[in-house]
């Protein structure tokens, strides 16, 4: 399955239009999520921690990483 990013407006009457760089995909079936960008609230977000590895992540081996820890 191929993924496309874009930003458009959804038309008064439901429509989506699709760029005509896009017309390869033109009347295939596919799968659309929708973010709607004028009601984004932040507060509904959880932060998750990241840990940093130092740009080192080749130097850890996948034991290293899931070894357990009591």
């Amino acid at each position: 399955m191929q993924a496309y990013k874009l930003e458009t407006t959804i038309t008064n009457d439901g429509k989506i239009i699709l760029p005509v760089n896009f017309k390869n995909i033109y009347s295939h079936k596919v799968e659309i999520l929708v973010l709607d960008k004028e009601n984004y609230n932040r507060e509904k977000f959880i932060d998750v921690p990241a840990y940093s590895c130092g740009g080192k992540l080749a130097d850890f081996t996948r034991e290293d990483i899931y070894e357990p820890r009591i």
